[in-house]
């Protein structure tokens, strides 16, 4: 089974962090763990294009928001 951990709070070493991390550490033996800390991500809003509706691919530079 694979495990995606989000953390969303941008504190790296924050109470959420330290909670995530217990977890991961406890069924990263027998799982896969996958982390991604949000707050580093880049983001973009929608600009509301509609160019994803036919093309399947966002019209932002970069985005990764239709990832399949």
């Amino acid at each position: 089974m694979r495990v995606l951990i989000l953390n969303g709070s941008p504190r790296r070493k924050g109470t959420v962090a330290t909670l995530l991390k217990s977890i991961s550490d406890g069924v990263s033996q027998k799982h896969e763990v996958e982390w991604i800390d949000v707050c580093n991500l880049k983001m973009k809003p929608c600009i509301a294009c509609m160019k994803c509706r036919p093309d399947s691919e966002c019209a932002q530079p970069g985005s990764r928001s239709l990832r399949r």
